[in-house]
């Protein structure tokens, strides 16, 4: 039974810190907050929501846009000038943005798919225990 409770909270950390890492918070805390509080730390880092950072990358993602270097204004991932300040980028600085969005993209469903799998299992855990 000991090493059952074990498994549960550290489900809770793994599922915590994917959960914390997909909203822009930190990952190992999340993890660490899960592991100490088991259930009730999950429940926090899922109320914690998404950081207000994190929420304007995902606009900008959603909207096909990204920063400019040089004065941070939002411009298209495949602009070669920025509206803003007239930066020019070359081709390898658009391709690279463009490269980025995609990995950040697959990094995040990374993420959110370790956290639901990972709060799967503890629920799976829990249901297991309990008979």
């Amino acid at each position: 039974m000991e090493i059952l409770l074990v498994l549960v909270w550290l489900g809770c950390g793994l599922a915590a810190g994917s959960i914390a890492g997909v909203n822009g918070r930190s990952g190992c805390g999340g993890f660490l907050i899960g592991v100490l509080l088991g259930p009730i730390g999950l429940a926090i880092v899922l109320l914690m929501g998404i950081s207000p950072e994190h929420a304007k990358a995902l606009d900008a993602l959603s909207m096909n846009k990204r920063a400019c270097p040089s004065c941070r204004e939002m411009i298209a991932f495949d602009a070669k000038i920025c509206a803003f300040c007239r930066t020019a980028f070359s081709e390898e600085q658009v391709q690279e943005a463009i490269e980025d969005r995609a990995f950040r993209r697959k990094l995040q469903l990374r993420n959110l798919m370790l956290g639901v799998g990972s709060l799967l299992i503890v629920l799976l855990i829990l249901l297991f225990a309990s008979r």
